[in-house]
């Protein structure tokens, strides 16, 4: 996820966030169980989905 759609996401309604950190969580599953996990990816994986929480946490704030 680059910087645009991380500032893009406080845009998303909650729905839609909901469905994008559950395919994160999809993909991250996917990954560790795969036979050659990358670290990238899993890295890469665990940043977006930060990104997320931290969105969530904000309106839960207000």
């Amino acid at each position: 996820m680059n910087d645009d759609e991380r500032e893009a996401l406080q845009w998303l309604t909650v729905e839609e966030l909901a469905a994008r950190r559950r395919r994160l969580v999809r993909d991250y599953d996917r990954e560790i169980r795969g036979g050659h996990p990358e670290a990238q990816r899993i890295a890469s994986i665990e940043a977006d989905a930060e990104a997320i929480a931290a969105v969530q946490k904000q309106r839960r704030e207000l």
